[in-house]
């Protein structure tokens, strides 16, 4: 924001009295339906283990980084982020494979936030954010997929190792691409500077349709082969008890398991259960 030090060396009266200014803003302009707001200073432990373990939040909150407040919308689609890595970070989710909606909501919120409130803007850098790499359009997207035939089978190794485009990311859940969650990858832009928002797009659903082209070509050959794979196999079934029998399972540990039983139905080697179920 324009004239206000970046969030690691703003003072914590200034921090939420911007985040007030914004919440109000996007209250009265109606930008955000049903918003809740959560200020860092009144949210219990569970809640900010929430925001980490339902990866709203790539990384833990931190005690030392006070002022942090966070607004969501009713159905859980619009995230926005005060005082975290910058002053604002708007986040859309969008569940079909239309990257421009998701984009339209940010833009939408955008449009609305600046009619009240000066961002920092260079003509040569474009929109200024504490980490350099993000300045310029200031967009990053994130492509999610679920591709449990090329983890399980250690496929991935190879797209993790030689990224099918220059410019992307693949990664895990929480941003580390050596810890991968429940069989999801991230595919996110590395750059923002010196490109368009619509090249940016361009790239992630190319690479992400890339991606999904080989777990297609890994999940053909799991069914094809014969006899299948017994250890994929062995931990499938395994899974299942798992699943049947704790009665306790923390998220990681949760979606880990429920990943396998997906896949176990879609290759055709669990009965008894539905993918409506299992989603």
């Amino acid at each position: 924001i324009h004239k206000f030090n970046f969030p690691q060396r703003l003072e914590l009266t200034k921090k939420k009295q911007l985040a007030e200014l914004t919440f109000n803003t996007m209250k009265e302009l109606s930008l955000v339906q049903q918003p809740v707001e959560c200020f860092f200073e009144s949210m219990t432990a569970l809640e900010r283990d929430y925001l980490y373990e339902h990866f709203l939040l790539f990384e833990p909150i931190k005690d030392s980084l006070l002022g942090q407040a966070f607004l969501f919308d009713e159905k859980g689609d619009i995230l926005i982020k005060m005082h975290v890595l910058d002053h604002i970070e708007v986040c859309a989710l969008e569940q079909s494979e239309q990257l421009e909606k998701a984009l339209e909501k940010v833009q939408a919120i955008e449009k609305g936030l600046e009619k009240h409130i000066s961002f920092a803007f260079s003509p040569k850098f474009g929109y200024l954010t504490e980490d350099p790499t993000i300045c310029g359009t200031g967009l990053v997207v994130k492509a999610f997929l679920h591709v449990p035939a090329l983890i399980e089978t250690g496929e991935i190794e190879y797209l993790l190792n030689n990224s099918p485009a220059e410019g992307v990311t693949l990664t895990g859940l929480h941003g580390n691409e050596k810890e991968i969650i429940g069989d999801m990858i991230v595919i996110s832009n590395r750059w923002t500077l010196g490109t368009t928002e619509e090249s940016i797009l361009s790239l992630i659903r190319t690479t992400a349709m890339a991606v999904a082209s080989h777990e297609k070509e890994m999940r053909n050959k799991l069914q094809q082969t014969q006899p299948r794979d017994a250890a994929l196999f062995d931990r499938i079934s395994r899974m299942l008890g798992t699943l049947k029998f704790s009665y306790t399972m923390d998220t990681e540990e949760a979606l880990r398991d429920l990943s396998l039983a997906k896949l176990g139905v879609e290759l055709g080697w669990l009965t008894g259960i539905s993918l409506e179920e299992l989603n």
